[in-house]
């Protein structure tokens, strides 16, 4: 049973050891560094906002560009990286022959293979830059499968001629399970409509209420080695999918902080809390989230959600959006632990993270001004070489 509208944006947020533009992060025996190189600004309609989790950076004939999806008119935007002002916007039909309903998110291939998805009715549409519908596929989920849910931190993969949504829920998150079927992740055949299904939850899920927050999987693709490597908030391994040898093996970080998360339970067999103390239980945990890849670096990120203090979580009402405390975990490409920094507190919106040409964007959090969507842009550096 999958959130119905929880009103809790978990974006997080700490003090760092501030130096100029640099954020500084001692660990293990180097130094990582993340330097603030630029920023870029993009002038909003009177219809968007900021903080999408539906956005992406699309790269088209050596351009680079910023989307996002609108669901307020239903189209995808367009901004080039080096200008304020919107380059495009391709609305789609509701109805008609064309028509997609409302759409959920959306995946870039190319401007002639644009894939829109449609959780509500549980399709997906093949689209062209001109708003053509070219294809429907029906992404219902099978018994004991939970219907995909996509946006930037489970985005869309298309790898040759599927397409793989993150499938995360299993319908029994308030019960002591003993089994989880192969149902994490949905395969989807574009040229024979045809569906299957891989990975299940591991077993630290078993025998324990953890309740759908805890729930949430976490996914990226790595494009180079035909990997897809998957977060869960609970487990401090990170899980790697090889689509070649179709295994799943758990990597340890080789972290020092070791997270030990509590579920709601360890007792019943069942345990329904209200929705409101279930969201405190998990404000008052440090918890993974988000992982993100840097093909240039070849290195990976992983997002911390931080706990809240026990006085504001005492306070808390359950209504409105709060923002806590995050870090992010580096790694490289063997999924050992490099550095980990604390971002500026109240600063920026991880929904919106991308990398792109070796750099880091994070959309900055600002009030002063609703129409402008603003993101800083990072490079990384190591104050001592880096071991081979």
């Amino acid at each position: 049973m999958k959130y119905k509208n929880i009103l809790i944006l978990f974006l997080l947020v700490s003090a760092s050891c501030k130096e100029d533009n640099k954020l500084i992060s001692p660990l293990m025996d180097r130094d990582l560094i993340l330097t603030k190189q630029d920023s870029v600004y993009f002038h909003l309609d009177s219809i968007s906002t900021g903080r999408n989790a539906n956005s992406s950076l699309y790269r088209d004939n050596g351009k680079l560009f910023y989307t996002f999806l609108n669901k307020k008119n239903n189209s995808l935007y367009f901004y080039n990286i080096e200008s304020p002002n919107i380059t495009k916007v391709i609305p789609f039909e509701l109805e008609g022959e064309n028509g997609v309903g409302n759409i959920s998110s959306f995946h870039i291939s190319n401007m002639d293979s644009i894939f829109l998805y449609n959780y509500g009715r549980g399709q997906t549409f093949l689209a062209d830059s001109n708003s053509k519908i070219l294809r429907k596929y029906f992404v219902n989920p099978e018994i004991n499968a939970v219907k995909p849910q996509v946006d930037n931190r489970r985005p869309l993969v298309k790898m040759g001629n599927q397409l793989i949504f993150n499938s995360w829920g299993s319908e029994k998150e308030y019960y002591k399970n003993s089994y989880f079927p192969e149902t994490l992740f949905m395969s989807l055949d574009l040229k024979e409509s045809t569906k299957k299904y891989i990975i299940s939850y591991p077993d630290s899920y078993k025998e324990a209420v953890w309740g759908v927050q805890f729930f949430q999987a976490y996914h990226e693709f790595n494009e180079k080695d035909n990997k897809l490597i998957i977060s869960f908030p609970i487990e401090n391994d990170l899980f790697v999918y090889d689509f070649e040898g179709l295994t799943l093996n758990a990597i340890s970080t080789n972290t020092k902080r070791k997270l030990k998360i509590e579920p709601l339970s360890s007792t019943a067999d069942k345990f329904v809390p209200d929705i409101t103390e279930e969201v405190k239980h998990q404000m008052g945990q440090s918890y993974y989230t988000v992982i993100k890849y840097d093909s240039v670096n070849d290195i990976y990120v992983r997002v911390i959600n931080e706990s809240f203090d026990e006085k504001f979580i005492n306070e808390f009402s359950g209504i409105g959006s709060v923002y806590g405390a995050y870090s992010l975990v580096f790694l490289d490409n063997k999924f050992q632990t490099i550095g980990m920094v604390s971002l500026p507190s109240n600063s920026y919106y991880l929904g919106s993270m991308f990398f792109e040409g070796g750099k880091m964007y994070l959309e900055k959090i600002q009030n002063y001004d609703e129409d402008l969507l603003v993101f800083d842009v990072f490079n990384f550096s190591w104050m001592r070489e880096k071991r081979k």
